[in-house]
């Protein structure tokens, strides 16, 4: 099994949706558009294979695995 390649990019718009709180406060962090982040995120979780965020009404709530991945990509 080879080891999925995440992008800066990536990381960068997961801990601006958390520190935000959500991904149109993450969009405006990073310049960019809602739908953006959205795919930017989907595609991160589409590589891992795993769920990054369950949406809870209208607040996007880290997972366990998001936790993890949040640390890490803090560390970055």
């Amino acid at each position: 099994m080879s080891n999925p390649k995440i992008t800066l990019d990536q990381w960068a718009a997961l801990v601006a949706v958390v520190e935000t709180g959500g991904y149109a406060r993450a969009s405006a962090r990073l310049h960019r558009t809602q739908s953006t982040v959205t795919y930017t995120i989907k595609k991160l979780e589409d590589l891992l294979d795993v769920k990054v965020f369950e949406l809870q009404g209208r607040k996007a709530v880290l997972t366990p695995t998001g936790h993890v991945l949040y640390r890490r990509g803090k560390a970055l």
